[in-house]
């Protein structure tokens, strides 16, 4: 009948203006629009911005697991992950991510002082964040550590190796 008719062809047309609104909304999720490809960094003080563009890219494209989308897509970034990865590359007092709802990925960082003053017995002296003390310190506006040496420390002379220096600091923050 005519009414049979009319009814089946609905049924079709709605069929099919469902599956291509699917297939449409799969096209716009995969495009381009959300794939991250601009990285703001706000409290970059020290650090080259191209350096961290090319290390977010990096801690994005290494993925624990398979995933069907891509790698950088802007809405399933882990953002603790990226913060977690960035602090510990770069050695930052914080990281934050905000997550993106397009392609721009903002980034707020805080970073290390990248050098403090070592207090050992009755000197003073400025060192850097490669344990390498690089002249006596006047002013005591850097953090102040302190740790007690054997001997006196000079100029060029290391007084710990980094990774003993970040604990130190580390230390120092809490």
């Amino acid at each position: 009948s005519i009414h049979h008719q009319k009814i089946s062809t609905r049924v079709i047309f709605s069929f099919l203006g469902f599956v291509a609104s699917i297939g449409w909304s799969y096209v716009l999720f995969m495009s381009d629009i959300f794939v991250i490809n601009v990285i703001e960094v706000e409290g970059a003080n020290t650090l080259d911005p191209v350096e961290v563009n090319r290390e977010v890219l990096k801690i994005l494209d290494e993925r624990p697991f398979w995933r069907p989308w891509g790698a950088r897509h802007a809405w399933f970034v882990d953002e603790k992950r990226l913060a977690r990865g960035l602090t510990e590359r770069y050695f930052l007092v914080s990281a934050s991510v905000k997550k993106p709802l397009t392609h721009i990925l903002r980034l707020k960082i805080q970073e290390q002082a990248h050098q403090f003053i070592l207090h050992s017995h009755q000197q003073y002296v400025l060192v850097d964040l490669k344990g390498v003390v690089l002249k006596e310190a006047r002013s005591r506006e850097l953090p102040v550590i302190r740790h007690d040496m054997d001997e006196r420390a000079s100029i060029g002379y290391r007084v710990a190796d980094e990774r003993e220096i970040k604990s130190w600091l580390q230390n120092a923050s809490e």
